[in-house]
């Protein structure tokens, strides 16, 4: 019992001594490169959280612009409403809807989306009559581009807009305010 120990201790002693080896360079270049780790690491601690803060309001706006951006697609889309059903000509009301969007949107929202009718040549006849009205106008700038699109802008009439709107406020519940039951006047 008392060899196995004494086996035991020297058997950790050598362990411990043929471990512990190191140069004495090796120990300063560990210590240097700990001790500029802990230098950035307290640089960073003073700078926080500035260099963040741009990175989190660029990913906190990115919905907002896609919805002003789909907004303003579902806006410049010309629908079969503005072209005649039977030649796809653009009507007074979508030269109208062509010439605003072509001087009246914001320089990046410039877009024309045309969307797509049952066959490819309808489809063109309406590209070109697109084209046609924006030749006749005089822009500021480079002209806006026209696009063949599939998505077929959400509308409703104003009726049913105003009766949804009063429906909902019809169910709202009324506000109240809570009564003071904390025993302090």
């Amino acid at each position: 019992m008392q060899a196995s120990r004494k086996l035991l201790l020297a058997s950790i002693i050598v362990g411990m001594a043929t471990t512990a080896t190191a140069d004495w360079d090796s120990f300063w270049h560990h210590k240097k490169v700990a001790m500029h780790n802990c230098k950035i690491d307290y640089l960073r601690n003073q700078s926080w959280p500035q260099p963040f803060l741009e990175h989190d309001a660029y990913k906190v706006r990115g919905p907002f612009e896609t919805m002003a951006n789909n907004g303003w697609r579902l806006h410049n889309t010309l629908s079969h409403e503005v072209f005649r059903p039977d030649d796809s000509i653009l009507t007074a009301v979508g030269r109208n809807r062509v010439q605003w969007i072509a001087t009246q949107t914001p320089a990046n929202h410039r877009h024309i989306y045309v969307l797509q009718a049952a066959t490819p040549e309808d489809t063109q006849r309406r590209v070109a009559s697109v084209e046609e009205a924006l030749a006749g106008l005089a822009t500021v700038g480079v002209p806006p581009q026209v696009y063949v699109t599939a998505k077929v802008p959400t509308m409703a009439s104003g009726e049913w807009n105003a009766q949804l709107s009063r429906k909902r406020r019809e169910q709202m519940v009324a506000p109240k305010l809570q009564s003071d039951n904390t025993g302090t006047n």
